[in-house]
């Protein structure tokens, strides 16, 4: 007879994962890296997220054309951070995740409610040089339905 769990427990499982918003920067690369170290020592799955959002015609009657490849374009950049981040030591369980939705910061803030933990770069692309957050870090570090982690410029991950 197959094991069955309540629902209780299927979402204290849901939850063991470490969420990593991925945008293509340096500071996206960083936060995989401390996800990862972070991720391992606690036994833990790592969902590299990125998020696009659809621009404002898209919703009306004239669909720009190129929208309907945003999903693989940020598809291409999350894979593209990631082997850069990890080479072909890649964690185990590590999924790449892309979700469209009307910000980056909604998304992620909307996946924080079934994650351990939410890591994100302190700036990543765009954005006024010179602010301690950007707007994205700031949004999650806010909001986010679970303990948010804002790995800044020159984490170096402690030698294995």
């Amino acid at each position: 007879m197959a094991e069955q769990t309540t629902a209780a427990e299927q979402h204290v499982t849901s939850a063991h994962r470490i969420v990593v918003g991925v945008d293509g920067s340096a500071a996206s690369i960083e936060a995989l890296h401390w996800a990862a170290r972070v991720g391992t020592a606690i036994g833990v799955q790592i969902d590299a997220v990125a998020a696009f959002e659809y621009p404002a015609s898209y919703f009306g009657y004239s669909a720009t054309s190129g929208v309907l490849d945003a999903d693989h374009d940020v598809a291409q950049v999350l894979h593209d951070t990631v082997t850069k981040a990890y080479g072909d030591a890649k964690p185990d369980g590590l999924r790449l995740l892309v979700h469209a939705g009307h910000s980056p910061s909604k998304v992620l803030l909307d996946v924080s409610g079934e994650a351990e933990m939410l890591v994100v770069g302190g700036r990543g692309h765009g954005g006024f040089m010179g602010l301690p957050l950007g707007s994205v870090s700031l949004a999650c570090a806010e909001h986010a339905r679970c303990p948010v982690v804002v790995v800044h410029p020159g984490y170096a991950p402690p030698p294995k």
